[in-house]
């Protein structure tokens, strides 16, 4: 399975090099597909955030919640 990161709102460049790269390790590792789309989403909100886009990220709580879920 592929997931194309461009689709969620990151651009073609080093986040989505890593991100790629990221979910291909995880790929390889044996991760299922619904947990590599459910890191992918949390990645590409992270790097949209990073980028300025704070409305994808509301509060410190959705943020604790996308960590916790991310940890997991």
């Amino acid at each position: 399975m592929t997931i194309d990161t461009t689709a969620d709102g990151v651009s073609e460049g080093l986040p989505a090099r890593h991100i790629e790269a990221f979910l291909e390790h995880l790929r390889t590792a044996g991760y299922v597909d619904s947990t590599l789309r459910k890191k992918q989403r949390i990645l590409t909100a992270f790097v949209r955030w990073m980028k300025g886009d704070c409305s994808s990220i509301r509060s410190s709580q959705t943020q604790r919640s996308a960590t916790r879920e991310f940890a997991r």
